[in-house]
Parts: structure tokens; sequence; C-alpha cells
């Protein structure tokens, strides 16, 4: 679970579209409450959070950003191993 003033989004490829994407991280990023926004995508469509980042790094001028890779020599072998691996992208306030 993500600290309180971390706000977590779920990526995904299919029935989202990025500029609701986009409007939602900004609209979480522009309140006072919120320092952080976390990305959690499948590998599988990590081209599209890393997409959603850059547009996000673009906008605001004082954010940090952080990629980590989480699970992706978890114990599972195959299709097991690719459903748990993540990539996070973490968007901070500095």
């Amino acid at each position: 679970m993500a600290p309180t003033n971390t706000r977590e989004f779920v990526v995904l490829n299919d029935g989202h579209k990025l500029e609701a994407m986009v409007d939602e991280c900004c609209s979480a990023l522009d309140t006072d409450d919120v320092k952080e926004v976390l990305l959690k995508v499948p590998l599988k469509h990590a081209t599209r959070a890393v997409s959603l980042s850059e547009i996000l790094q673009r906008r605001y001028e004082n954010v940090a950003v952080t990629n980590e890779l989480v699970n992706i020599f978890s114990g599972e072998t195959g299709n097991e191993r690719r459903k748990s691996a993540m990539f996070l992208i973490r968007i901070a306030k500095n």
C-alpha cells in the first residue's frame, strides 16, 4: 500500500485513453496533499507508461522521475513471471 501522500495508478493498454490518464495524473499532481504519483505497469505495457511519464515531465518542470523493475527474477517461470514482473514509475514533486 502506498503512503497517503502518494497516488497510485495502474496503466494498461486496454480500455484507458492516454489523455484521460494524463488528466488524472495531472489533477493528482496539482493537489497539495499528493507529493508523488506512482504508475504501476505490467512489463508488456511499459511503453505506454513511459509515454505517460514523458508527457508529465514536459508539463511539470519541478518533478523527479524514478524507474524501477520489481519481481523481475521471481521464482516463477514463463508466463507467470511475465505477469508478475512490474515496471514502476515514480513521479515526485521537488
